[in-house]
């Protein structure tokens, strides 16, 4: 075993860290739970190796030091700024003086549960025949799969937009319930992340907080958590339960090989993957590029593997300045949540972008920073298009009503 007490020794600072953010504003905000969420599924493969237990294939072990220290900066960088400066407890009211009605919600939600409900009884008798989930993604429209997921992430960010609307809100459950159905029959985790905001969301406004009632909150997201990675593992068999669900976070596997990669020489990328996914944002006629974090590593540890591996936003802070890049990322990204969290009472922008960035943060720390800036992006998009058409049907129903009079 390689320097386990150093390994140890990142491992329960990691834990400090949080406990220390769970202890100072750790009900307060959504952070602390993407800070819970992001120790689980790193340092869980981490506990396995130092308790004895197997980790999976593809880690590379003489790494494993390394790689908990890019986790251990990672979880200080996001939590420091909330731990010594923690704002106010979140809150449902709002400082507008007229909730803004959000009439273009409704045929968006009879769509979405429209073409999810479609899709869900077309698939629901494959999945008695022992169907596959690629069998059946490519049995019904499958380009269209994964775009519905997406705009899934969008549309229940509308979480408090819904609120006071009876009607509204009945829909908004509806889709959640066929959305979830939908995911659990084709064997797509994705579901589990806008379920865990409404969670965080709902338990942050709770009227009566205590540390007891916070501790369950923690065990419920992890077990949570832990039982989408079964579900989706249900056909293979692990001997020991705890070892297999301390398993499932593929974080240290990436941060592990990258920092293989960088000890045989490759050169850091100096800040480019970000300037890459930044210059993705611009229409295609101006910048138009296939490269991307998850296909370089790809490309690198199986080149002629037909799967991906993902990717992880703090082994990019590493692959381009260092151990100093994860500091410098996590550290804008709480600075970006201190926006958000400043704002949230103040626009009804804020509080849906709020809500967002509680579930696709924890999607993209999985994932890299162009997935995070794209999926942000697209979210603003959305909220624009969807506010604006609400503004033009609250003027035509307007003017109807004035025609009639």
């Amino acid at each position: 075993m390689y320097n386990s007490g150093q390994i140890l020794f990142y491992t329960l600072l990691a834990f400090m860290f949080l406990v220390f953010k769970m202890l100072t504003s750790g009900r307060k905000d959504p952070v602390t739970f993407i800070m819970m969420f992001y120790f689980f599924f790193g340092f869980g493969p981490v506990i396995n190796y130092l308790s004895g237990s197997p980790i999976y294939f593809g880690i590379v072990e003489e790494n494993i030091e390394g790689a908990s220290l890019i986790m251990l900066l990672g979880i200080a960088s996001l939590g420091i700024p909330f731990i010594f400066f923690p704002g106010k407890k979140l809150s449902y009211h709002s400082e507008l003086n007229e909730r803004h009605k959000w009439l273009a919600l409704y045929p968006v939600l009879w769509m979405s549960i429209i073409f999810g409900g479609i899709r869900l009884m077309i698939i629901l008798p494959f999945r008695f025949t022992g169907a596959t989930k690629v069998d059946m993604v490519n049995f019904a429209l499958p380009q269209l799969h994964y775009i519905y997921l997406l705009l899934e992430f969008y549309f229940l960010s509308f979480y408090f937009n819904v609120v006071g609307d009876k009607k509204l809100t009945r829909l908004y459950w509806i889709n959640v319930a066929i959305y979830t159905a939908y995911c659990v029959v084709i064997g797509e985790r994705d579901f589990i992340f806008p379920l865990l905001a409404i969670f965080v969301m709902r338990t942050i406004m709770g009227k009566k907080q205590s540390i007891f009632k916070f501790i369950m909150v923690g065990v419920g997201l992890v077990g949570v958590a832990t039982a989408m990675f079964i579900f989706r593992d249900s056909t293979q068999e692990g001997k020991n339960p705890l070892v297999d669900i301390l398993n499932q976070g593929s974080i240290l596997f990436i941060n592990t090989y990258c920092l293989k990669i960088f000890e045989d020489g490759h050169q850091f990328f100096n800040g480019w993957t970000y300037i890459n996914s930044l210059s993705n944002l611009l229409p295609s006629f101006l910048y138009k590029t296939d490269h991307n974090t998850l296909s370089w590593f790809k490309d690198l540890y199986a080149p002629n593997s037909d799967s991906g591996y993902g990717f992880s936003l703090d082994a990019e802070g590493y692959i381009n300045f260092g151990y100093k890049g994860v500091i410098g990322f996590f550290l804008a990204l709480s600075m970006y949540w201190k926006i958000l969290l400043r704002n949230f009472e103040k626009n009804e922008f804020f509080k849906y972008l709020t809500f967002f960035s509680t579930c696709f943060v924890m999607y993209s720390l999985r994932n890299d920073s162009l997935a995070l800036f794209k999926g942000t992006f697209y979210a603003i998009i959305i909220y624009a298009a969807i506010n604006s058409l609400s503004f033009i049907i609250a003027l035509w129903n307007k003017d109807i009503k004035n025609d009639r009079i």
